[in-house]
C-alpha cells in the first residue's frame, strides 16, 4: 500500500522550511523589550521535548513513511526535528510556533531488510522578532524498527533458500527433516517453490530448519524440530510450514545449528530451541519450544545466529553476545559461556554483524570488517589460525557492505557488487576454483552484481540483481541447485 496520505500534508510541511539564503539581518529590538538571555545556555535553561511519539512507519518499494506527535515544555515555543533511517539523518524541519502537533515523514530511502527509524526532536525558542533559537543540548530520541522486503538467499547445514522478488520462497538440497518445506523427506539438486508461501519479506536457515518472516510480522517454520526449534511448543518435526507460537511485529529473523532467532519492532530479541549454552539468552540453559525474550536488550536492530552463540547490534551501534563461548566467540575476552547478553567491550560502529558456527564477524561504518572466535581455519581473516576472544580486523578488505558466517568459513560481499571469502575451503567454498584454505579474503571467481549473499556448513549462496542464483561449495545433496551432486569450487548457476 502506498502512502499518498502522507503527502498533502508533506507538501504543507515543506512549505515553513527554512531556506538558507545567507544571514538574516539583525533583528531591531524594541527598547522596552526584555532581552532573551545572555546565552544559549540560559536561553535553553529547564526546556525540553516533554513528548515524542512513533504511530507507525512503514515502507512501500523505496519509499519509508511515518506519522505521530510532538509536544514540548512551558516555555518553548517550537521544535526542530530530524528523521533518520540507520542513523543518517535524511530530512528535518522546523516548527517554530508549534508546541505541540503531528509530524510527518516520507521521503525516498532505499533500504533492505530491517531498518532503524529514529525521529529527535529539539525544543525552540522564537522571540518577538522572528530570532529562533534552538535548544541542541535537550533531545528527545524515539526509535522504531521496520522491515523493508527484499529477495535474498539462506544457507543450512545441506540445503539452500531463495526469497524471490515476487515474495514467493524456494528451496532445494537436503531434507531429511523437511526442511525444503515441501510436504516430503525427499532431498532435490534443483529448487521447488514451498507451497502456499507469498508475501514473504525475509528467510532464514539452521542445520536443518528453515524460518520465512512474513509481511504480517508473523514467523513461520519447517523443518527438524528435536530441540524446538520450529518454536510452536513441540518437538515434532514439519514439512510444511507453521506459524511460531506467540510472535508478531517481528522485522528481522536468523537461524542456525538448532535454534532460531528473532528482532520485534520495539528493539526486542525472541529466541527459542536448543539452549544447552544459554545462547536463548534468558539466564536459563533450559531448551524453549516457544519464544523467550532475551534478558536486557530492548534496543537492538540486528541478529545472528552461531551454532551455539547469538549476537545482537544495538540501535547505538555497539555489540553484544550470549551462549557458548570455548573459542572466544562471544568477543568479551574471556572463554566463559553466558547465559545473559554480554558487551564486545569497546567496540562500536557497528554497521552489520554475522555468525558462523563458532565465530562472530561484523561491518563497521567505514566498510571495514572485524572478526573473533574460532580461527582453526583461517575464518578470521586476518592471516593467522589464531583463536581471538576479542575483535581483530581482517585484512586488506574494504567497502563491504554485508557478511555472512559458514561452519569455519566467512563470506563478504562489498559495495561494488563483489563477493570475497576467507576459511576453509576443503569442498570449494570459497568459490575461488581451488580448494585450499585461505586465512586472508580472496575473490569468488567471476561473480559481479551481487546484492544477498548467505553461508551453509560447506556451501555458500548468492543471488544478483538481476534475480539469478549462483552456489558454490559442498554439493552432496543437491544444495547447490544446479541439478548434480557434483562439489562445485567455483559458483554454477541454481537452475530455474
Amino acid at each position: 500500500m502506498r502512502h499518498d496520505w502522507i503527502q498533502p500534508t508533506l507538501f504543507a510541511l515543506l512549505g515553513v522550511m527554512l531556506v538558507d539564503c545567507g544571514p538574516a539581518p539583525e533583528p531591531t529590538r524594541n527598547s522596552s523589550e526584555e532581552p532573551i538571555g545572555s546565552s544559549k545556555a540560559e536561553l535553553c535553561s529547564g526546556l525540553s521535548v516533554t513528548n515524542l511519539v512513533i504511530q507507525g512507519v512503514s515502507s512501500y518499494q523505496d519509499e519509508i513513511a511515518g506519522a505521530g506527535t510532538f509536544t514540548v515544555s512551558t516555555g518553548a515555543t517550537g521544535a526542530r526535528l530530524e528523521y533518520l533511517v540507520n542513523g543518517d539523518t535524511i530530512t528535518s524541519e522546523e516548527r517554530p510556533n508549534s508546541a505541540s502537533g503531528n509530524w510527518y515523514f516520507s521521503e525516498v530511502a532505499p533500504t533492505c531488510g530491517a531498518s532503524l527509524f529514529q525521529v529527535k526532536a529539539f525544543p525552540m525558542v522564537v522571540d518577538s522578532q522572528g530570532v529562533r533559537t534552538t535548544c541542541y543540548l535537550n533531545p528527545k530520541v524515539v526509535a522504531r524498527l521496520f522491515v523493508q522486503p527484499c529477495p535474498g538467499t539462506a544457507a543450512g547445514g545441506v540445503h539452500s533458500v531463495e526469497l524471490k522478488a515476487d515474495g514467493t520462497v524456494w528451496s532445494w538440497g537436503g531434507n531429511s527433516y523437511g526442511q525444503l518445506g515441501d510436504g516430503t523427506a525427499t532431498s532435490r539438486s534443483t529448487p521447488a517453490q514451498v507451497a502456499g508461501l507469498n508475501g514473504v519479506v525475509a528467510v532464514a536457515a539452521g542445520y536443518y530448519h528453515t524460518l520465512a518472516l512474513q509481511a504480517d510480522g508473523t514467523v513461520l517454520a519447517w523443518g527438524q524440530n528435536i530441540h524446538g526449534q520450529l518454536g510452536n511448543g513441540t518437538t515434532t518435526s514439519l514439512a510444511r510450514p507453521m506459524l511460531v507460537s506467540g510472535l508478531g511485529d517481528i522485522v528481522a529473523i536468523a537461524a542456525n545449528g538448532y535454534h532460531s532467532v528473532a528482532l520485534r519492532n520495539d528493539g526486542t530479541v525472541w529466541t527459542w530451541g536448543s539452549n544447552a549454552y544459554g545462547e536463548t539468552g534468558d539466564g536459563t540453559t533450559t531448551p524453549r519450544f516457544t519464544p523467550v525474550q532475551v534478558t536486557r536488550i530492548n534496543n537492538a536492530m540486528g541478529i545472528a545466529a552461531g551454532a551455539n552463540h547469538t549476537v545482537a547490534l544495538l540501535q547505538d551501534r555497539t555489540v553484544t553476545a550470549w551462549g557458548y563461548n570455548g573459542y572466544g566467540q562471544l568477543g568479551d575476552g574471556t572463554t566463559t559461556p553466558r547465559s545473559t547478553p554480554v558487551q564486545v567491550p569497546g567496540f562500536g560502529n557497528a554497521t552489520s554483524i554475522a555468525a558462523g558456527a563458532q565465530h562472530t564477524a561484523a561491518v563497521k561504518r567505514e566498510g571495514t570488517v572485524w572478526t573473533w572466535g574460532s580461527n582453526t581455519n583461517g575464518q578470521l581473516g586476518d592471516e593467522t589460525l589464531t583463536n581471538r576472544s576479542t575483535p581483530v580486523q581482517v585484512t586488506r578488505l574494504y567497502n563491504v557492505a554485508a557478511l555472512a558466517g559458514g561452519v569455519n568459513h566467512t563470506v563478504a560481499r562489498t559495495q561494488d557488487g563483489t563477493v570475497w571469502s576467507w576459511g576453509n575451503n576443503a569442498q570449494g567454498q570459497l568459490g575461488n576454483g581451488t580448494t585450499t584454505a585461505s586465512a586472508a579474503p580472496v575473490q569468488v571467481s567471476g561473480l559481479t552484481g551481487v546484492r544477498a549473499i548467505s553461508a551453509g556448513a560447506n556451501h555458500s549462496v548468492a543471488q544478483t540483481q538481476d534475480g539469478r542464483a549462483f552456489a558454490w561449495g559442498n554439493n552432496a545433496q543437491g544444495q547447490l541447485g544446479d541439478g548434480t551432486t557434483r562439489t562445485a569450487p567455483a559458483p554454477v548457476q541454481v537452475l530455474r
